[in-house]
C-alpha cells in the first residue's frame, strides 16, 4: 500500500509528459516539490501530487482542468475509519482569490478503512481559474466522512505562456483582462439559422486588481476570413449587461460567430473587445475548420 503515493507520480507525470514539448499553448508547471503535504492529524497524513507539466487546452479559456493526486496514508499501528472524502480547491495569484468550480464525488474517492502502515489514493480534478500567466499559489481542503475532520496542504503552480494566448489587459480598465476562445473543428449550421442557434465565440472578462470593476458597455468585433478568399467577414456585438466583477471574478460571455455557416473550409477568427471610444485590444485569433468530420484530430501547423 506504500506504493500508491509513487504510483500516482507515475501516473501524473506521464499525464503530463503526453502534453508536446514545443506546444504553442500556454503550460501550468509546478512551481517547486510536485507533492504538497499537510500537517499530520494523528495517525493520518495527507499528501496532494500534482503532474510536473500539464497541457492548457485553449478551449477552457483559462479553466484549469489539472488532475490532482490525493492521498491519504495511516501511519500508526491501528485501523483508522476514514470513509468518504471530500476536496475544495483554492488558488490565488498576488494575493487575489480566482474562483474553483464546486467539486463532486463518487466513491472513487472512499478511503474506508485504512490498515495500519496503509495508503489511499484517489483523483479530483482541479477545476480552477488560472487564465493570467505566472505563479499561483494553490491549496486542497480534505473533509473526511461526517465532516469533522479535515487537513489542509498547500502546493504551487506556475503559468507559463509561451504562445501568448492567455488573458489579455485592457489599457482603459486597469485590471481587467480579456481573452477569446473557440473550438478548432466546428460542423456547418444553415445559412438560415438564427444567430443564437448557430457558433458562439467564448470571450472572457478577468479582473485581476484588488477593487471591484463596474464595466461601462464593452463591443466585441469578430473578424472572419475564410483561406482562400480576399475580403473578412466582420460582425460586431455589444455587451451591456456585464455586472460589477469582483476582485478575481471571471465573467464568460458567448457571442454569436454569425460569419461561420455552412462554407466547409478553414477560417481565420480574430476577435478584439473595446469599451467607449478606446481603442479595442485583441483578445484572440483562432484558426477553425468548418468540416462534418468533427471527430478527427487537427493539427496546425
Amino acid at each position: 500500500m506504500r506504493l500508491a503515493p509513487l504510483v500516482a507520480a507515475l501516473l501524473l507525470e506521464l499525464i503530463g509528459s503526453c502534453t508536446p514539448a514545443a506546444s504553442t499553448r500556454p503550460v501550468v508547471e509546478l512551481a517547486g516539490p510536485r507533492t504538497g503535504v499537510a500537517e499530520p492529524m494523528g495517525a493520518l497524513r495527507l499528501s496532494v501530487i500534482t503532474p510536473r507539466l500539464i497541457g492548457f487546452e485553449s478551449t477552457s479559456y483559462g479553466l484549469n482542468d489539472a488532475l490532482v493526486a490525493i492521498t491519504v496514508t495511516n501511519d500508526g499501528s491501528e485501523p483508522v475509519p476514514v470513509g468518504d472524502l471530500r476536496v475544495a480547491f483554492e488558488v490565488r495569484r498576488n494575493q487575489i482569490a480566482f474562483p474553483c468550480e464546486r467539486q463532486s464525488f463518487d466513491r472513487d474517492l472512499d478511503a474506508a478503512t485504512l490498515p495500519p502502515h496503509g495508503s489511499f489514493t484517489g483523483y479530483a480534478p482541479l477545476r480552477c481559474w488560472t487564465p493570467l500567466p505566472g505563479a499561483y499559489d494553490a491549496q486542497a481542503t480534505v473533509v473526511f466522512a461526517g465532516g469533522t475532520r479535515s487537513m489542509v496542504a498547500s502546493f504551487g503552480l506556475e503559468v507559463i505562456d509561451d504562445s501568448k494566448t492567455s488573458a489579455r489587459p485592457i489599457p482603459s480598465q486597469p485590471g481587467l483582462y480579456v481573452l477569446a476562445g473557440d473550438e478548432t473543428r466546428v460542423l456547418p449550421v444553415p445559412e438560415a439559422t438564427p444567430a443564437a442557434l448557430g457558433h458562439r465565440l467564448a470571450v472572457v472578462f478577468v479582473n485581476a486588481s484588488e477593487r471591484t470593476l463596474a464595466l461601462p458597455p464593452a463591443r466585441v468585433t469578430l473578424e472572419v476570413l475564410r483561406v482562400g478568399d480576399a475580403l473578412p467577414c466582420t460582425s460586431q456585438v455589444s455587451l451591456h449587461a456585464i455586472a460589477p466583477l469582483e476582485p478575481g471574478a471571471v465573467h464568460v460571455e458567448h457571442v454569436p460567430v454569425t460569419c461561420l455557416r455552412d462554407r466547409l473550409g478553414v477560417y481565420s477568427l480574430r476577435a478584439l473587445v473595446g469599451f467607449d471610444a478606446n481603442e479595442a485590444v485583441e483578445a484572440g485569433h483562432m484558426r477553425v475548420e468548418v468540416t462534418r468530420d468533427v471527430d478527427e484530430p487537427v493539427f496546425w501547423p
